[in-house]
């Protein structure tokens, strides 16, 4: 099974692009089989899966396959206090370029590391063209300088 693979085949059987909660929910059914075989170990992982369909989706799936539906969320190392910072912070109208911001102004103030364009990666997805896009080092560079100088940090 790929997630790549299963949207390809969807899109060539249906002319159309796959479902981005459709698409979740079929990683979470792997993940929740092999909760249940012997013999094989379960995924250990929790994913984020962003996309656009009629409207900007956010899940998020834990190793048992189940998912959730997230405005904004976080996971891992400080994802508690991210995700309770991002509940504060997001509201509904919110740009890009600011929730850019509230979520690198969010990771400099959980992480424990010292952020750099080479330590961290930002891709956005967007409601106008439906892409995935990664940002280059050069972009990364650029809005962590933006948000230390608004913040007054050295992170």
């Amino acid at each position: 099974f790929s997630a790549r693979i299963e949207a390809q085949s969807h899109r060539y059987l249906y002319d159309e692009p796959i479902d981005i909660e459709f698409l979740t929910k079929r990683i979470c059914d792997l993940k929740q089989l092999y909760t249940q075989r012997a013999g094989v170990r379960p995924f250990g992982v929790s994913l984020l899966i962003a996309g656009v369909d009629r409207e900007p989706q956010l899940f998020m799936t834990d190793p048992s396959g189940a998912y959730w539906g997230y405005k904004a969320t976080a996971i891992g190392v400080g994802g508690h206090d991210a995700k309770t910072k991002l509940e504060d912070s997001y509201h509904d109208d919110i740009t890009v370029e600011e929730a850019l911001q509230m979520a690198l102004k969010i990771l400099f103030e959980v992480s424990q590391l010292k952020l750099t364009a080479e330590n961290v990666e930002i891709a956005l997805v967007t409601v106008k063209d439906k892409q995935f896009r990664k940002l280059t080092s050069d972009e990364n560079k650029e809005y962590l300088e933006k948000v230390r100088a608004k913040e007054g940090t050295s992170n």
